[in-house]
């Protein structure tokens, strides 16, 4: 941003698309690794008994499939068949039937192991860098490229905390949205509805991403035509909508319309991040490394706080109020936003006067 100021709206697509595509592959390779969900019909019939004499014909108790009838049925079935097991009066008689989950081991060793290998991978490029710069650190080269430097607005200190207040807000908010969007839409799809496997809400998940970063790539051709708080107007309200129709696709339990609107929440989300540094750069103040830094540490604390709210909500209230809580939080957003910006058009461009650029060579 200090370098191409307005001018980088492209560039910082270009950056967060890649993100994106890494995102992608991550559900991908990690889902040959998750336990499968196997749902098996059967009926099982056991007797305990405290002075039971082990023979060879007592496992085939514990093995047997019976249709379900009536206990006294069961009970001299057991008696008149099984004559080793001795069926008292302390006798304990289970009848379980329907679908049962077998529990299998995850073994998310190997995922994060190549997780791990990729971060390896990817470091070395910037390793390779900082040995270069130390490198060639004592020799001074001059340069002649074109850096754009923002003329800031003399804004009093009060003024200039208020908005990067409300600018931390912002991005806490839209952090909170997008970030438990996509880390507990696996966990809803799995505990809301039985027939959902790990394995099929996995690549539900990669569907959200190959959307997502669908949209980064068109949001880098978009960014040069539309403006920054142009395209964050459309996008939060993509976002406003998606979520809105998601939560009435959840309680009506259609399939269909969380998968679309998942989708449709990918493409709303995906220019939120860049474009909002852009917005900042154009309409609020100079994107400094204080500036940035705030946006980060507010970003973070959104995403470290929500999931624990929608954590405990899911578990003490309803699988649901993964649904509502988001829905809150985007009509939040939405009036910050709002409001921000009324209140830098309305007061602060009449009083202060726009930002500019002025190119220096």
């Amino acid at each position: 941003m200090r370098r191409w100021g307005n001018e980088g709206r492209s560039l910082m697509q270009l950056l967060h698309f890649c993100f994106s595509i890494g995102a992608l592959s991550a559900p991908l390779f990690t889902a040959p690794f998750l336990a499968k969900k196997l749902n098996q019909s059967e009926t099982n019939f056991n007797a305990q008994n405290k002075a039971s004499t082990p023979g060879p014909t007592h496992d085939l108790v514990s093995q047997t499939v019976l249709p379900p009838t009536s206990s006294e049925l069961l009970l001299n079935f057991s008696r008149e068949t099984v004559p080793e097991v001795n069926v008292s009066e302390h006798s304990a008689l289970t009848i379980s039937s329907g679908f049962t989950e077998q529990k299998q081991t995850t073994e998310v060793l190997y995922a994060f192991i190549i997780s791990a290998s990729v971060c390896l991978v990817a470091s070395v490029p910037f390793l390779v860098m900082f040995i270069l710069s130390k490198l060639t650190s004592s020799r001074k080269e001059e340069t002649t490229s074109v850096e754009v430097s923002r003329e800031g607005r003399d804004l009093p200190v009060g003024l200039k905390v208020l908005v990067m207040g409300w600018l931390c807000v912002y991005y806490s908010l839209y952090a909170a949205v997008d970030d438990s969007f996509i880390s507990y839409l696996m966990t809803f799809l799995v505990r809301e509805y039985a027939d959902m496997s790990k394995t099929r809400a996995t690549y539900i998940t990669s569907i959200y991403w190959a959307s997502f970063a669908c949209s980064r790539f068109m949001m880098m051709f978009m960014s040069n035509f539309v403006t920054p708080l142009r395209l964050l107007s459309m996008c939060l309200s993509i976002m406003f909508v998606a979520l809105l129709s998601f939560s009435a696709g959840a309680w009506f339990g259609e399939m269909t319309v969380l998968i679309v609107f998942s989708v449709v929440f990918a493409v709303g989300v995906s220019a939120v991040h860049p474009a909002g540094y852009s917005m900042c750069e154009a309409e609020l103040f100079p994107v400094t490394v204080k500036v940035a830094t705030c946006i980060s540490v507010s970003a973070g604390v959104g995403s470290m706080v929500n999931p624990v709210v929608i954590s405990y909500l899911m578990e003490q209230v309803s699988n649901m109020w993964f649904c509502y809580t988001l829905v809150l939080q985007i009509s939040a957003l939405c009036i910050v936003f709002a409001t921000l910006m009324c209140f830098v058009k309305c007061f602060i461009n009449r009083r202060y006067g726009p930002l500019k650029d002025d190119q220096q060579p």
